[in-house]
């Protein structure tokens, strides 16, 4: 019986786990956007687009040299 109780515990705390983070992730995609655009501008990177989604950043725009196109890669990471 203990061992089914904690089952049906660990189970609960998976569905849990995966909702709250599940509810999050818009929230902090726009975030990690919202800073990396932030910190480009601040360096005069205003021609580079940023997109979030899950555990990707993507970098988009027409760097005016390499060394900007660097630049831009090294903040975002």
């Amino acid at each position: 019986m203990k061992r089914f109780l904690l089952f049906i515990g660990l189970v609960i705390l998976a569905f849990l786990a995966f909702f709250c983070a599940r509810g999050q992730a818009p929230g902090i995609q726009s975030d990690i956007a919202n800073r990396t655009m932030t910190s480009l501008s601040a360096q005069g990177l205003d021609w580079a687009n940023v997109k979030a989604d899950g555990q990707n950043i993507t970098l988009t725009g027409l760097a005016p040299t390499q060394s900007a196109k660097a630049m831009a890669g090294m903040i975002a990471s």
